[in-house]
């Protein structure tokens, strides 16, 4: 079993967080290990044997993403070029939605 979804995936990482190259390799890989084991906790089960969902592993990075940016005080991407502040929605919600996607109440009416 992979130490987490994204172990070895850094191509794939990297594409999805850009800032992630200029993280130190050891404390990206911490970071990946803590949002697994938060992101694990949260999703469904999977079997042994289960394709890891591309999803699930959207949700460790955004994870990761979130967990780094409280180091900075703050999401460094919260603020535009012209510095004027941008309102980021928190990432946490949009690891949760790709690991539990919200289905609608109205579908079990059917």
């Amino acid at each position: 079993m992979l130490p987490y979804w994204n172990f070895a995936n850094n191509a794939f990482v990297l594409a999805v967080w850009t800032d992630a190259a200029d993280i130190d390799p050891t404390v990206l890989d911490s970071l990946l290990r803590t949002a697994n084991s938060v992101c694990v906790a949260y999703a469904p089960t999977l079997s042994v044997d289960a394709v890891i969902p591309d999803s699930y592993k959207m949700a460790e990075i955004f994870q990761a993403r979130d967990i780094w940016s409280k180091f900075g005080g703050g999401n460094s991407e919260q603020y535009g070029p012209d510095g004027m502040s941008i309102p980021v929605y928190p990432l946490v919600f949009v690891a949760r939605d790709l690991l539990r996607p919200a289905s609608s109440p109205l579908k079990r009416l059917r």
